[in-house]
């Protein structure tokens, strides 16, 4: 019968699995795995990971005014968190998953401070943990070049001095700064279109990622 690196173990299928379509078998130590689910895991381990998106939180997954404390609410749906009132963006929960489809890191990257951006995760269950958040004074202080081969989504054009500054952090150029429409009133511009082309856009990002993973 025949081996697997020599160590003499059976690496085809069980006795009586021949002709059944049964998957084959190979030894771990401890434990048999199916040489099918092997392969499957083996072909996953030895992708190079999807490049991460960095995401804005102001003005591109919420909109937040400062208003009395105890004034009244004045938009529908909206919640306080301290002295701001906060009202979520209708297709951020959709734009998120998008973001995060096949495992992708996602990170909040924004010029608010850690409290009021983990607060507004929270409240508006946006799936940021401590970890996966960026705040103002992180992203002065961190190492540049963070993550060159990543995106940013952000209402700010790469032009503006505080997208220069993420721009910067990352060590990202210009046409990997996604700008979507600034979610402000009066009108709230929907961002439907922006997230038509997103797909598009994360597909090129990742094939860009496999091309230097093959240099």
């Amino acid at each position: 019968m025949a081996t697997l690196c020599g160590c003499g173990q059976p690496d085809g299928p069980e006795e009586g699995a021949e002709g059944r379509g049964q998957a084959a078998n190979i030894w771990v130590p401890g434990r048999r795995i199916s040489l099918r689910g092997f392969t499957r895991l083996l072909y996953f381990a030895m992708q190079p990971k999807k490049p991460p998106l960095f995401v804005d939180l102001d003005e591109t997954l919420i909109h937040a005014r400062e208003t009395p404390v105890g004034g009244p609410v004045t938009l529908r749906n909206s919640r306080r968190i301290g002295a701001y009132e906060t009202y979520v963006r209708p297709e951020a929960h959709e734009l998120l998953t998008l973001c995060r489809a096949g495992g992708r890191q996602v990170f909040l990257f924004t010029n608010a401070f850690f409290g009021f951006a983990h607060e507004a995760s929270r409240i508006f269950s946006l799936g940021f943990d401590d970890h996966s958040i960026f705040s103002f004074a992180m992203i002065l202080n961190c190492r540049r070049n963070l993550s060159p081969a990543s995106a940013l989504i952000d209402n700010l054009p790469p032009q503006v001095k505080s997208t220069q500054e993420k721009m910067q952090a990352l060590g990202i150029a210009s046409e990997q700064v996604w700008v979507i429409p600034a979610f402000e009133p009066p009108h709230f511009p929907s961002a439907s279109l922006f997230m038509l082309g997103l797909p598009l856009r994360l597909e090129r990002l990742d094939r860009l990622a496999r091309s230097y993973a093959l240099r």
